[in-house]
C-alpha cells in the first residue's frame, strides 16, 4: 500500500531531477529516459535501460531507492499504474457535454463556488486559521502546487502552513496533530480522499474537506465538507479540477488579509 500511495509524487520528483540536476548526471539521464519512455514502460527492462543510459544496473537501483522504491521493478510498476494522474495532463479542460465556451464554464464554476463559499463560511475558516496552532494541507501531488502558493502567502504574513503530499502514510506531522490544529484535505474528484480516509480516521485536528463529490460518508471523517461544485466532477480535467481550488484558496487568503486590517 505504501508504495502505491507514493506514486503521486513520482512525476514531480522526476521532473525536479530533470530541471535542477546537472545535465550529464546519471540521475538526470535516468529521469529523462523514464519520462521519454512513459508510454512504453511495460517494454522496459533494467538491462536495456542501463545500456541506453550508459549507467550500471546498480546505479538504476540506487536511483529507484532515492525515490522511495525498493527496486526498479517496483518503480516501473508504479509508473504503469500512474495513468489516473497522467491522464489529468493529457486532456483539455473544455467540457463538450455543455453547449458553452470555456470562459462561460469558468464563470459557472465561480458562481457555484461562491454559492457554497459564502462570506459567513469564509469568515469561519479565517477564524479557524487564526486560532490553529498548526495548519496542514493534505493533498495529492496535483494540488500541492496550488496549496504551495497559499502556503507561501500565509508564511510571508506570519502564519505557518505545512503541506503533506508524499509518503503521508508515515507522516509524523499528520499523526501528531491535536485538537488545536487544522487539517485541510483537497480532493476535487474524490479519488485521493477515498484513499487517505484510513489515515485521518482518528486524527484529533479540526478537519475540512474541499471536494466536488457529494457523499454523506465524508461527514463521518470530517468536521466540515466544502463543495466546489453543485455536482461531482470526477472526470480527469475540467475548469473545476484546474481552477476551483485555486479560486477558493484565493478567496480565503483575501478574507484573511482583510481580517488583519
Amino acid at each position: 500500500m505504501a508504495q502505491e500511495l507514493n506514486r503521486y509524487g513520482v512525476l514531480n520528483s522526476l521532473i525536479s531531477i530533470l530541471n535542477e540536476g546537472e545535465e550529464d548526471s546519471s540521475d538526470a539521464v535516468i529521469a529523462k529516459y523514464l519520462l521519454q519512455n512513459f508510454n512504453h514502460l511495460q517494454n522496459l527492462n533494467i538491462y536495456d535501460m542501463a545500456d541506453e543510459c550508459f549507467v550500471s544496473r546498480a546505479t538504476i537501483r540506487r536511483f529507484a531507492q532515492r525515490l522511495g522504491f525498493d527496486n526498479f521493478k517496483i518503480l516501473k510498476n508504479q509508473f504503469e499504474s500512474f495513468h489516473d494522474t497522467y491522464s489529468f495532463y493529457r486532456a483539455g479542460i473544455y467540457d463538450n457535454t455543455e453547449n458553452n465556451t470555456i470562459s462561460e464554464q469558468i464563470l459557472k464554476m465561480v458562481n457555484e463556488c461562491d454559492s457554497f463559499f459564502t462570506d459567513e463560511k469564509i469568515a469561519g475558516i479565517v477564524n479557524d486559521i487564526k486560532k490553529a496552532n498548526t495548519i496542514v494541507f493534505l493533498t495529492s501531488d496535483i494540488y500541492s502546487r496550488q496549496s504551495s502558493e497559499f502556503q507561501k502567502a500565509m508564511i510571508l504574513n506570519d502564519k505557518m502552513v505545512r503541506i503533506i503530499s508524499k509518503k503521508y502514510e508515515n507522516s509524523e506531522l499528520l499523526h501528531s496533530l491535536k485538537s488545536t490544529d487544522l487539517l485541510l484535505v483537497i480532493s476535487v474528484s474524490g479519488f485521493f480522499v477515498n484513499v487517505i480516509l484510513p489515515y485521518i480516521k482518528d486524527n484529533q485536528a479540526k478537519t475540512i474537506l474541499l471536494t466536488t463529490v457529494h457523499d454523506l460518508k465524508y461527514y463521518d471523517y470530517f468536521d466540515e465538507v466544502w463543495y466546489l461544485s453543485k455536482s461531482a466532477k470526477t472526470n480527469n480535467r475540467s475548469v473545476y479540477t484546474v481552477f476551483a481550488t485555486q479560486y477558493c484558496l484565493e478567496k480565503i487568503f483575501d478574507a484573511y488579509m482583510k481580517s488583519l486590517n
